[in-house]
């Protein structure tokens, strides 16, 4: 094997250096995944009983959350699932800065730096979970059993394996299923709404047809059928601006290419265009991909090389495409 790679032209052992370190990420990434999530698990446990008050206080206001839940309609719970849906995008979008996959460039990494990714992703795990069990994961188990009560959620729909994550998620990716999830339930109410017979509703029509112009809300119903058409449209001129920006600057350094990526030019910053649009697409649901992986959806957010904004375009450039 040495003196095949001794023989070899230089093209070959770069490729095979580079299918190393592909192989060694994805090695380090399960690791980590499978060592996080057994931690966690023996962490709860053996939770010692001084936590006991917090754990409590957090039933009750569990409690609490579910009695309120259970007095509404199921049209009341529209708000709840969508707003528990953005806060949930939200969360995992602010701890997306403090994942490793977005300072650490694997494929130039050293043996230590690898060591060093593996302790500071583990750390990244576990201190989100803890915080989305302080958090959040009291309101989110209470607003499923409300909703699996009222037949607007059943978990054996779903396979094993992604029942468990949402039953008990155990990494941020878990979340951003939960909030899917919610984002579903909730547009789906939201749209089942206007066709129900509800009397209630029907009067609150009624009032609020003598305060606002029809054409007014007619617009307001055009742009909610339109939004996500609009979202597609914005996904292709992204897509082609990212194409453009790297063929403007092909040549150049890398450090450089992603230092004019993250800064404002001119009247626009695309590091931050990509961000957002990333955000509003996942909360309609058009992103991430089917079978879409943690370590692509952070590379998708946080690119770090003129590759990564490569793939960034084209996968903007297939949902901007989508029918």
């Amino acid at each position: 094997m040495l003196g095949y790679l001794y023989h070899a032209p230089y093209w070959q052992v770069a490729l095979l250096a580079i299918l190393a370190s592909i192989l060694a990420f994805a090695i380090i990434y399960i690791l980590v995944l499978v060592l996080t999530r057994r931690m966690r698990h023996r962490n709860l446990a053996s939770a010692p009983s001084p936590q006991a008050p917090r754990t409590s206080g957090s039933n009750a206001a569990s409690e609490q959350s579910r009695s309120s839940l259970r007095r509404g309609s199921d049209a009341e719970l529209t708000e709840p699932c969508l707003g528990l849906s953005k806060e949930l995008f939200q969360f995992v979008s602010r701890r997306d800065k403090d994942d490793p996959h977005t300072t650490t460039w694997i494929a130039d990494a050293s043996h230590a730096e690898l060591n060093e990714f593996s302790h500071k992703s583990t750390l990244y795990m576990n201190e989100t979970m803890d915080l989305y069990d302080q958090q959040y994961a009291g309101r989110v188990m209470s607003l499923f059993e409300v909703l699996e009560q009222r037949g607007l959620w059943n978990p054996e729909r779903l396979d094993p394996e992604e029942r468990k994550n949402v039953q008990d998620p155990g990494t941020p990716y878990d979340l951003r299923v939960i909030a899917r999830h919610l984002s579903r339930i909730g547009h789906r109410l939201d749209g089942s709404m206007g066709q129900s017979g509800d009397e209630e509703h029907q009067a609150e029509i009624g009032q609020s047809a003598d305060e606002t112009e029809p054409a007014e809300r007619l617009l307001t119903m055009e742009r909610s059928q339109t939004y996500p058409e609009d979202l597609k449209r914005r996904c292709r001129e992204l897509a082609e601006d990212l194409r453009q920006f790297l063929e403007d600057h092909q040549g150049k350094d890398r450090d450089e290419v992603m230092r004019l990526y993250h800064r404002d030019l001119g009247d626009r910053n695309l590091a931050d265009e990509a961000g957002v649009l990333l955000a509003q697409l996942e909360e309609h649901e058009l992103y991430p991909p089917r079978g879409h992986k943690g370590y692509q959806i952070s590379a998708n957010r946080y690119p770090r090389s003129p590759m990564a904004i490569n793939d960034l375009a084209t996968v903007l450039g297939r949902i901007g495409r989508q029918p």
